[in-house]
């Protein structure tokens, strides 16, 4: 038995010896595998910097563009407010101008004059017209048919 052991002997070695050559070869070609992800990873990873500084210098412009829409728009809306706070004042006036060529208010113009008043005081408008309004609600005489 000894006798057919040693002669066997060479055979086991030599498959014992493949065998660990195929798991050592398998090893090291995942290992290869999983170094050459790693550095594809490495190589997407590394371009991430400019790919992210170029998505912001993009987001930057834009945000850029859309402040100056915005800034366009609040002057617009300045130029605006200030057309139709004048509209509020002349109108006021012309009605307190009216009134007092005739000597008195009627009580649709002192209600018109007080509704344009609060628009106009909404708006931001100034002190003046509180001063006509005092004169129209408080001093002019109101004739006329109430609008009950």
């Amino acid at each position: 038995m000894i006798e057919s052991f040693q002669s066997a002997l060479p055979s086991i070695i030599a498959t014992t010896c493949i065998g660990v050559m195929g798991w050592a070869a398998g090893w090291v070609r995942g290992q290869r595998d999983k170094a050459k992800r790693l550095a594809d990873e490495h190589t997407d990873l590394m371009g991430l910097p400019s790919a992210i500084g170029e998505m912001e210098r993009r987001l930057n412009a834009r945000f850029d563009e859309l402040d100056g829409r915005i800034d366009k728009l609040e002057t617009e809306m300045a130029d605006e407010r200030s057309l139709t706070v004048a509209q509020l004042k002349e109108n006021i006036v012309a009605i307190e101008q009216r009134a007092a060529e005739r000597g008195h208010i009627t009580p649709k113009e002192l209600e018109s004059a007080n509704d344009l008043a609060d628009h106009y005081f909404a708006r931001g408008g100034n002190h003046y017209i509180h001063a006509v309004m005092l004169n129209l609600n408080e001093r002019m005489p109101i004739k006329g048919e109430s609008i009950d």
